[in-house]
């Protein structure tokens, strides 16, 4: 047994009798935890995967702050990056283990983290404290309104507007008429009175899925 592997396993040791001895528990957590359920920013075969266009730009990583994409190349990575990180459907193995280590002790849950996976592994969510906000709402950046809103109804009008756009090219198709982006920005996808800055959104999320070069 290397040293490496013996010290963290006496460190295992001491957080299991703090845990078993608390009367309360404080949970702080950032990208290390997710990056460890498999939520890796820098995993580069999955970011080859899902952004073949971004990719071929010679970006190989999520974590994109700075680099200067056109408006609707960013909201098509975020329809296809938000639907991956915030809404796959399965609960994930790691939270779940978390939570039940936590057991009934009284606790609080405070991350950085945006993905909800702390909720979707059990922790009750009046006990999470996320101070840089959850993919799951959204809001105006001016901002207009203190209100937010559910993100899940836009992501999939992206989807399915970028799915339907690829079927039939870059007009209107046997299949039905192409969603326009402008469009995507309504009162069903909860925005008020149509304001949002997404209007060239469809372009984006046809981009992102399709891997063609950015225009």
């Amino acid at each position: 047994m290397n040293e490496s592997t013996s010290d963290l396993e006496a460190a295992a040791g001491t957080l299991r009798t703090w845990l078993g001895e608390a009367d309360r528990v404080l949970i702080t957590a950032g990208a290390g935890l997710s990056a460890a359920a498999g939520y890796d920013y820098g995993d580069e075969d999955r970011f080859r995967e899902l952004f073949p266009a971004l990719y071929r730009l010679g970006l190989r990583s999520r974590y994109l702050v700075g680099v200067p994409l056109p408006p609707e190349l960013w909201w098509g990575y975020w329809a296809v990056h938000i639907d991956d990180i915030r809404f796959s459907p399965a609960p994930n193995p790691l939270y779940q283990r978390l939570r039940s280590l936590v057991g009934d002790k009284d606790h609080w849950v405070m991350t950085s983290n945006v993905d909800a996976l702390f909720a979707r592994g059990g922790f009750a969510p009046d006990r999470i404290f996320t101070p840089q906000g959850d993919y799951g709402r959204y809001q105006c950046t001016t901002p207009c309104t203190p209100t937010t809103w559910d993100t899940r109804p836009l992501v999939a009008q992206l989807l399915a507007a970028a799915v339907r756009a690829a079927g039939q090219g870059a007009g209107d198709g046997a299949g039905g008429r192409v969603v326009r982006g402008e469009e995507l920005c309504d009162e069903g996808a909860g925005v008020p009175g149509g304001r949002c800055a997404g209007g060239r959104a469809l372009v984006a999320a046809v981009v992102a899925l399709r891997g063609e070069d950015p225009v």
